[in-house]
C-alpha cells in the first residue's frame, strides 16, 4: 500500500481547483460572448425592424402623396411625377443619373447600385425609342433636395421613396391575338391608374414596396349612377314598354316581328357595364307571344367566359350589372321576365330576378346586388350546380367638381384656364387676360347663364313643358313660344373639323379689322381647326393692346369668336403649355364635328374636356372624325376607335341631349307667335305668323350624322294661309359645300304665278291655266285656317300619281355626312286675286322615306361624348310630337319627328330621371325602324353604345413614341379621379 503524503494531496487539490476555475472562467466567457452576441443581434434586429418600419412608412407616404396629387392637383388624372433620368439599352445614360458630379457612389446619385440592379431606373431602347422599363421617380430628388414639394416631407429622417404612376390599360391592338399563346386578357386592375411606391432608408439595403390602384370611373361604365350627393334615391332603368304608338285607342300585342300585328312595344337595351351606388329599380313588362317571352329591359354584356369568340382588335370586356343596395322591380309581375341579362356566350340570356326572390341569380357572376352572400347556381354550359358567385359589391365614389371644399372644387380647373393668361393693363390695373378667355385653356365667365338658380327639380319641370300660364314658358325657360325648340341661356360651343369650316375669318388681333362677312379668329395658327364660341351675355373683350386700336379689356364688338384648340403638340418641337380644357361658369350648348388627330406623324390630338358650372346641353349632334370621315388627303383613315377624337362633358348640374335642335326651328325678324284661335290668346297652340311685306322667316340648320338611309328626303311643314287667303310660301336651301342658296322650284306655275312660290288657297280657288284647274297642283294646295295643309297630297287625288307634299329635297340638300344644310321658309305672294294674307307656319321637319314611300328613321343624328352630371341627371329633351292628333298610319308617319338618334360614349349621373320622363322621351324619339311587305314590323328609339375605346391610353404605343408623356395618360384630358382606391397593399 502506497502512502500519499499531505503535500501531495495539497498539490492535487490545487490542480483541480485551477481546472475548475479555468473551466468556470471559460463558461463565464462563453456566456458573456453569447450575451454580447444576443445583445448585438437584438440591437441589429431592432435597428432592422426600425428600418423596415421606416421603409414601410416611406412607401405609404409615396402612395398618399400620389393619391393627394391625383385628387387635388390641377392636372387631376393627368398628374405624373417628373420623369427620372434614364439608362439606355446601348449602355449610355442620362447625366443626372449619377448626380451633378457625375461620379458613381456619391451622395448625390439618383440611384444606388442596388436600386439600379433591381431595375428601378427607366431603360429606353434607343432603336425603337420606347421603354423597356418605365422607371421610378425619387422623392426628395438628391440633385435638388431643397426643391422638393413640402407634401413629400423632404426631411424624412434619413429616408426617401421612389414613385411610379402609370396608366397602361389593356389594349386590343397590342395585348390581344386569339391565335397567340402569350396573349394577355384584361384583369381587374386594368383601366385604373397604378401607383407604385418603394420606401428606402439611407445607407441600407432595406426597402418596402407597395401598390395602389386609382379608378377613373367616368371612362368605365355605360351607365353609372354615382349618388354623389348621397340622397339615397333609387336608380330607375327601363320604362313601361306598352305605348299606343299609332294613337288608335288600342295597343297591339301581336308577336314581336310579326308584320301583320306588330306590337306597340318598345324595349330598352343597355349595352356595357352598369354600376349603381344604391338601389336599382328595373322598370318594364314582359311580352308573352304564347310561344316565347320577351323582356322589355335588356342588359347586353360582353363576357370573358369564351375568349375564343373574340376577334383580334375587339374588346373582350368582362361586363357586370352592379347595384350596391339591391335590385327590385318597379312593376309587379308574376315572373322576372321583364329584364334579361344577355352575353354573346349565352345568347338566349338569363332572366333577372329581384334581390329578395329565392330564384335570384348572378347570371354566373355578372349580376351583383351588394348582398353579403354567395349564389350557387348552374353554369351556362350545363345544369349541374358547380360554382358559387359572390353577390357583394361596394360603392365607387364619384369625383368632385363642386362638392366639398378646397382644391377638389371647380377652382382647380379655373387655375388652368382663368389664371393662365398674360398680365395686361386694363384701366391702369394689371389683369390676367385668361379671365377674358385667352389663357392656356379657355375660360368663360358667363355667370348669368344659370337656370332656376341651380334648382335641378325646377329645371326638370321646365323640360317637361309646364307653365304658369298656358302657352307661356316659365322664367329661365329655354322653350320658344311654340314649345318646338329649346334654347336655354348658355354659351354656344361648336367644334370645327377644319380651318375651312369656319368660313371667312380675320386673324387680326384688332377686332375692328373684321369685316361684316368674317368671323374674328385672333392668334390663329394657320392650317389648324378651331372652336367657334358664341356668347349671349356680353361681347368678347380684346386680349391685349392693339397698336393704333383698342386697348386690352375693351369691348371687341363681337359676340362670336373662333379660337384654336388649346391642345398641345406632341412632337416636342413646340413646347408651349396648353390645356385642352374649356371652363364655363354657366350653361353650355355644345355641338359640332370633332377634327381628326394628326395620326401619321403623331403630331397632335384634339381631345377636349368641357367643365360647366351649370348644365351642359348637347345641341343635336357631336360627330367624331370617323362619323364625318374628315381625314386628311393622302393619309390613312384614323383607327375606328382609338384615334377617334373624344370629348368629355362634365357639368355641375345636369347634362341634356337636346334633340329639339337636331333640326332646330328658329325664326328671324318679324315672325310673332300668335294663338291658333284668335279668340283665345292664352291658347298654348300657337303658330308663327309671317305677314306680307315683313322680313319674318323660319329657318333651320342641320346635317346628317350618318348616311341617309331613305330613298328620298323631304321637308314636311304644318302650314296654312290666314283667313281669307290665299297666301304663299317660298323655300330657300343652302349647303356648306357650295356656300350658296338655291331657290326651290315647286313646279311649272302659270302666269302671273311663279315657280318659286307654293300657294295655299281657299277650296274654291281656280288656278289660271287654260282651262283653269283646281288644287292640288305641284305649286299649290287647299289650306286656309283653320284647315291646315295636308301631309300628303297627290295630283288628281291618285296615290300612285306624283306627290305634291311633302316637298322632295333631293338635289337641293347635300347628303354628305357632317356637311351643313340650311332651309329658310318665308311668306311669298302667290299672285292670285287682290292680294295675299299672312302665311302661318307651325312646325316643320326633315323626313326620309324608303323606296315604297314608308317613313323611316331620318337625319341619323349621332353624339360622341363621355358625360358626367355631378348633382343632376342625364336627360333627353325630345322635340315633342309633330302632330299628336293623328291616328293610324298617319300617326306612324307624322306623329313623331322620326329622327334616329345614337349616343356613343359613357354616362355618369347623380340620379336617374323619372321613369315617366324616360318613357316620354322614348315615345317622342321613337321611329318606324323596319317594314315587312309594306307593314311596320319594328319600332326603334334612342340607341346607346358603350365606347370602350375611352379606356385606352391617350397616345398609343403601337403608332407613337411610347416615351412621350401622352402614352401614360387616360384617353381624355385632365379628368377628375375617384377618391376611392380599388386596391392598396403590398
Amino acid at each position: 500500500m502506497r502512502l500519499i503524503s499531505p503535500t501531495m494531496r495539497a498539490r492535487t487539490r490545487r490542480g483541480q481547483a485551477l481546472l475548475v476555475a479555468v473551466l468556470l472562467m471559460m463558461a463565464i466567457l462563453l456566456v458573456g460572448i453569447l450575451f454580447v452576441a444576443l445583445v448585438t443581434y437584438n440591437q441589429q434586429q431592432s435597428i432592422r425592424h426600425e428600418d423596415n418600419l421606416a421603409a414601410q412608412a416611406m412607401a405609404e407616404a409615396g402612395i398618399q402623396y400620389a393619391t393627394y396629387m391625383l385628387e387635388n392637383s390641377p392636372e387631376g388624372a393627368d398628374w405624373r411625377p417628373p420623369e427620372p433620368p434614364a439608362m439606355y439599352a446601348d449602355g449610355s445614360y442620362d447625366p443626372g443619373i449619377y448626380g451633378p458630379d457625375g461620379i458613381p457612389g456619391t451622395e448625390d446619385d439618383y440611384y444606388s447600385d442596388m436600386e439600379l440592379s433591381r431595375g428601378w431606373a427607366p431603360v429606353i431602347d434607343t432603336a425603337t425609342d420606347s421603354y423597356e422599363n418605365r422607371g421610378f421617380t425619387r422623392y426628395p430628388d438628391p440633385r435638388h433636395p431643397s426643391g422638393a414639394d413640402v407634401r413629400t416631407n423632404a426631411d424624412v429622417g434619413g429616408g426617401y421613396f421612389f414613385l411610379r404612376v402609370t396608366y397602361d390599360p389593356w389594349n386590343p391592338y397590342t395585348d390581344w391575338n386569339p391565335l397567340a399563346a402569350d396573349t394577355r386578357p384584361p384583369d381587374a386592375t386594368d383601366w385604373h391608374i397604378s401607383i407604385e411606391s418603394i420606401g428606402r432608408v439611407d445607407g441600407t439595403q432595406v426597402y418596402r414596396q407597395m401598390v395602389a390602384y386609382k379608378p377613373v370611373p367616368t371612362l368605365n361604365y355605360a351607365r353609372w349612377v354615382h349618388d354623389a350627393t348621397q340622397d339615397g334615391r333609387p336608380a330607375f332603368l327601363g320604362i313601361s314598354p306598352w305605348i299606343d304608338m299609332d294613337q288608335d285607342g288600342n295597343i297591339e300585342t301581336g308577336p314581336v316581328g310579326a308584320a301583320e300585328t306588330p306590337p306597340e312595344w318598345i324595349s330598352t337595351t343597355f349595352d356595357g357595364p352598369i354600376l349603381v351606388n344604391g338601389r336599382l329599380r328595373v322598370a318594364g313588362a314582359p311580352h308573352d307571344t304564347g310561344t316565347e317571352v320577351f323582356a322589355s329591359t335588356q342588359f347586353n354584356l360582353v363576357s370573358l367566359m369564351d375568349r375564343n369568340d373574340i376577334a383580334e382588335g375587339e374588346y373582350p370586356r368582362d361586363d357586370t350589372v352592379v347595384a350596391t343596395d339591391g335590385i327590385d322591380f318597379l312593376t309587379n309581375v308574376d315572373n322576372a321576365a321583364q329584364a334579361l341579362v344577355r352575353t354573346p356566350v349565352d345568347d338566349y340570356g338569363v332572366f333577372l330576378h329581384p334581390s329578395d326572390d329565392p330564384a335570384f341569380t348572378t347570371a354566373n357572376g355578372r349580376v351583383k346586388d351588394g348582398r353579403q352572400q354567395t349564389s350557387i347556381e348552374p353554369t351556362l354550359e350545363d345544369t349541374a350546380v358547380t360554382e358559387g358567385y359572390s353577390r357583394f359589391a361596394g360603392r365607387m365614389e364619384a369625383p368632385r367638381l363642386t362638392l366639398g371644399e378646397g382644391e377638389t372644387m371647380l377652382e382647380r380647373y379655373r387655375r388652368m384656364t382663368r389664371d393662365t393668361g398674360q398680365l395686361v393693363q386694363d384701366d391702369g390695373e394689371y389683369v390676367n387676360n385668361g379671365r377674358w378667355g385667352f389663357g392656356r385653356g379657355i375660360y368663360i365667365d358667363n355667370f348669368t347663364d344659370i337656370q332656376f338658380d341651380h334648382d335641378i327639380q325646377a329645371l326638370l319641370d321646365d323640360w317637361q313643358r309646364p307653365s304658369a300660364t298656358p302657352g307661356t314658358p316659365m322664367p329661365d325657360s329655354g322653350w320658344n313660344a311654340l314649345f318646338t325648340t329649346y334654347s336655354p341661356p348658355a354659351v354656344e360651343i361648336e367644334f370645327l373639323p377644319t380651318e375651312d369650316a369656319a368660313g371667312p375669318f380675320s386673324d387680326s388681333e384688332n377686332p375692328q379689322n373684321v369685316t361684316s362677312n368674317e368671323v374674328w379668329w385672333p392668334n390663329h395658327e394657320p392650317g389648324q381647326p378651331g372652336i367657334r364660341i358664341t356668347r349671349h351675355d356680353r361681347n368678347w373683350r380684346v386680349p391685349a393692346d392693339v397698336a393704333g386700336g383698342p386697348s386690352a379689356g375693351s369691348d371687341s364688338g363681337h359676340r362670336t369668336i373662333v379660337m384654336d384648340y388649346p391642345t398641345p403638340w406632341l412632337t416636342g418641337d413646340d413646347d408651349t403649355v396648353r390645356y385642352p380644357l374649356i371652363v364655363t361658369e354657366g350653361n353650355v350648348r355644345v355641338s359640332g364635328r370633332l377634327p381628326a388627330g394628326w395620326t401619321v406623324d403623331n403630331l397632335r390630338l384634339y381631345d377636349m374636356t368641357i367643365i360647366s358650372g351649370g348644365t351642359i346641353y348637347i345641341d343635336g349632334q357631336i360627330l367624331a372624325p370617323n362619323d364625318h370621315d374628315m381625314h386628311r388627303a393622302g393619309e390613312a383613315r384614323p383607327f375606328d376607335d382609338p384615334l377617334n377624337t373624344k370629348v368629355a362633358l362634365f357639368a355641375r348640374d345636369s347634362v341634356c341631349l337636346n334633340a329639339t335642335r337636331i333640326v332646330a326651328q328658329d325664326t328671324f325678324g318679324a315672325a310673332p307667335a300668335a294663338p291658333d284661335d284668335p279668340l283665345n290668346p292664352a291658347d298654348p297652340n300657337k303658330h308663327w305668323e309671317l305677314s306680307p311685306g315683313s322680313d319674318g322667316r323660319g329657318y333651320s340648320l342641320f346635317h346628317w350624322g350618318d348616311e341617309p338611309i331613305g330613298e328620298s328626303v323631304a321637308l314636311v311643314a304644318r302650314q296654312t294661309a290666314n283667313d281669307p287667303g290665299p297666301s304663299g310660301v317660298a323655300l330657300m336651301l343652302w349647303d356648306e359645300a357650295t356656300n350658296s342658296y338655291t331657290a326651290y322650284e315647286f313646279g311649272v306655275a302659270p302666269d302671273p304665278m311663279d315657280d318659286e312660290t307654293f300657294a295655299l288657297v281657299p277650296e274654291e280657288t281656280l288656278f289660271p291655266e287654260e282651262p283653269p284647274v283646281t288644287p292640288p297642283q305641284e305649286y299649290g294646295v287647299v289650306a286656309v285656317e283653320p284647315q291646315w295643309a295636308p301631309y300628303r297630297a297627290w295630283l288628281n287625288d291618285d296615290p300612285n300619281d306624283t306627290v305634291v307634299l311633302p316637298w322632295d329635297l333631293v338635289g337641293y340638300v347635300d347628303p354628305t355626312v357632317g356637311l351643313k344644310n340650311a332651309l329658310v321658309l318665308r311668306h311669298a305672294d302667290p299672285h292670285l286675286g287682290a292680294g295675299s294674307t299672312a302665311y302661318w307656319l307651325k312646325k316643320w321637319k326633315i323626313a326620309e322615306y324608303d323606296a315604297d314611300g314608308n317613313a323611316v328613321g331620318g337625319i341619323n343624328a349621332r353624339v360622341n361624348a363621355s358625360v358626367f352630371a355631378e348633382r343632376g341627371c342625364w336627360y333627353v329633351l325630345g322635340p315633342g310630337y309633330f302632330d299628336d292628333g293623328l291616328t293610324g298610319d298617319e300617326a306612324i308617319e307624322n306623329r313623331r319627328y322620326n329622327y334616329r338618334l345614337t349616343f356613343v360614349g359613357t354616362i355618369a349621373e347623380n340620379f336617374t330621371a323619372s321613369v315617366e320622363a324616360a318613357r316620354d322621351w322614348t315615345d317622342e324619339m321613337a321611329y318606324p325602324a323596319a317594314y315587312d311587305g309594306g307593314d311596320l314590323a319594328e319600332w326603334g328609339s334612342v340607341n346607346y353604345i358603350f365606347d370602350e375605346s375611352l379606356r385606352i391610353e391617350r397616345f398609343l404605343s403601337t403608332v407613337s413614341n411610347a416615351t412621350n408623356p401622352a402614352a401614360n395618360l387616360p384617353r381624355l384630358p385632365l379628368l377628375p379621379v375617384s377618391p376611392d382606391m380599388v386596391y392598396y397593399g403590398e
